[in-house]
């Protein structure tokens, strides 16, 4: 037992010499870079930091960064303390230009992403590891994804995905233990880091139903529960109470107050698909009480992300709003196809389907017609399909397709 847990030790120091070394050598030269760079996100996350510090409400709210800006104010502060940051929050700011300010402050910024990147593909590993129980094969799936052009463009500015990624892999991880062993608190935590990942980077909510549907693939235990058994009123009229709830409380954000129906019509739909989920990882014999129970995680894990959220005097109500509530005129504001508010139903569906044509035709001109990282992988994985297509059940098919199907 001891020598296991020396070999795990050693096995994940090697993992974050490896990251940390690789990390330093494509960070290095951009670390060093004038402030202004990659002013776009830099220079808006180190000024909500010092908003965060100062305990002014966040003014980045598209994305929202929430998280991102959030520890690089609290690694900000602790800089400063030990005497390593002079600017931390907006008092210290008086007769400082902006290159006095920012060049630091940005800096530091820069190195605490290389500190997450190294974080973020330890924690990959581990995901890779747990799930396919082999190091050397967890190791390379890691290091591929780390060779990714979109994990490598983060080298040459710091952007919120990261700590969206990392927030993802963490839902991945506890979704899984959900599904291998029943525990309902690993449930709520991957609602909570998901929750988490989609307020620091919006566009993670349009990948819920694909993670669910992947994840459904490792059901190991069925999930069920009789804890409702000594409550006389019916579990069906408990259950409808929960769906009003939800139905009215979604309606009345995004329809409502924010009024997108769009987003409206995406959240119920979503909701729909998370409890088709619960029903088919749930015992039929006591179905009511495994939907009600699955269900009230979902909320909870929701109150208690809002609790979180807003007990930093900075949160702002708008960041959920525009991450959740109205994620869909969010993501698609700058696309006058689909984010004009006078186009009916039936044309904004079809100008979705028309830009995902397009989208996919771009796919083919940028990644298939050279040699990149993305083509060596989509063509190694079909040729490996192939030639083991007999090999795979019925079930491994389904899941390989509708991982390349999920990659257009």
């Amino acid at each position: 037992m001891k020598k296991k847990l020396l070999t795990e030790i050693a096995y994940f120091f090697f993992i974050f010499i490896f990251f940390f070394i690789i990390s330093i050598y494509f960070f290095q030269d951009y670390l060093n870079s004038h402030w202004t760079t990659s002013y776009d996100q830099e220079t808006a996350l180190a000024y909500n930091a010092l908003l965060f510090n100062s305990g002014i409400e966040q003014e980045m709210t598209d994305h929202s960064a929430y998280f991102t800006i959030l520890f690089t104010s609290f690694f900000y502060k602790i800089l400063n303390f030990v005497g390593l940051n002079d600017v931390y929050k907006f008092s210290q700011i008086a007769e400082l230009n902006l290159n006095q300010i920012f060049q630091q402050n940005v800096y530091y910024l820069r190195l605490l992403s290389i500190l997450f990147h190294v974080f973020a593909f330890l924690v990959t590993t581990y995901f890779f590891l747990n799930y396919f129980k082999d190091k050397i094969l967890s190791f390379f799936l890691s290091t591929m994804v780390y060779f990714l052009y979109g994990n490598l463009s983060l080298a040459y500015g710091v952007r919120p995905e990261l700590i969206s990624y990392l927030f993802l892999i963490f839902s991945l991880i506890f979704i899984f233990r959900f599904l291998e062993k029943s525990n309902i608190f690993d449930l709520f935590l991957f609602f909570l880091f998901i929750l988490f990942s989609i307020l620091n980077k919006l566009q993670v909510i349009f990948y819920f139903p694909f993670i669910l549907f992947f994840s459904y693939f490792h059901l190991k235990t069925i999930y069920s529960t009789n804890i409702f058994y000594r409550l006389n009123i019916k579990k069906e009229k408990i259950l409808s109470y929960i769906f009003i709830f939800l139905i009215s409380y979604i309606s009345l954000k995004s329809l409502i107050f924010l009024r997108d129906y769009k987003t409206w019509i995406f959240l119920l739909l979503l909701i729909s698909i998370i409890n088709l989920f619960f029903y088919r990882v749930s015992s039929k014999k006591n179905i009511s009480d495994n939907l009600i129970l699955l269900n009230l995680c979902l909320i909870f894990s929701y109150i208690f992300f809002n609790l979180l959220v807003f007990l930093h005097p900075s949160g702002s109500l708008l960041s959920i709003n525009k991450t959740i509530f109205s994620v869909v005129k969010s993501a698609s504001q700058y696309n006058d196809e689909i984010s004009s508010i006078s186009i009916s139903s039936i044309n904004f569906l079809m100008n979705l389907l028309s830009l995902f044509l397009k989208n996919i035709l771009l796919i083919y001109e940028i990644i298939f017609k050279s040699i990149n990282s993305y083509s060596i992988i989509i063509f190694t994985f079909l040729i490996f399909f192939i030639l083991n297509f007999k090999r795979y059940t019925n079930k491994e098919k389904k899941i390989i397709l509708s991982l390349l199907f999920s990659f257009f």
